[in-house]
Order: C-alpha cells, then structure tokens, then sequence
C-alpha cells in the first residue's frame, strides 16, 4: 500500500510557500566530460555546498551515481 499526503479544502498560504521554497541537497559540477561530474552536499548549517566524494571514494563520478547519492537522503 502506498502513503501519500491528502490535503482537503484550502492549506492556506502554509502550503503555497512549502510548494514554492527549492530544497537544496546535492549540487553536480560539470568538469568538461560525461562522466565527469563533481558532488557537493548542500549544508543548512552553514549555508553552503561543500565537496564529498562519490560512492567509489572519487572525489569525481558519473551523474547517475551523484543523483542516487542524493537521494538517498530525501
């Protein structure tokens, strides 16, 4: 069975803003290759991305690996 959230009637302007504020987890840095891809973690306490590595222990990987990286903390 799948979960998902049902809102009823109008949520108000609550909801319009949570619709409307980006979220900010990973940033992909294009190093002049296809498969060369930097990963940076964005971080709330500081309000800045800083680098990580890749699941390889590169600090250089294929998008595909950065997305799946990513969204293992959604």
């Amino acid at each position: 069975m799948k979960s998902r959230a049902v809102v009823r009637g109008n949520a108000g302007p609550w909801w319009q803003q949570l619709r409307d504020t980006p979220m900010h987890l990973i940033r992909l840095t294009y190093l002049g290759n296809a498969d060369k891809w930097e990963l940076a973690f964005f971080t709330y306490s500081n309000e800045k991305y800083s680098e990580c590595v890749f699941p390889d222990g590169h600090f250089e990987g294929a998008p595909e690996a950065g997305f799946d990286t990513g969204a293992t903390y959604l």
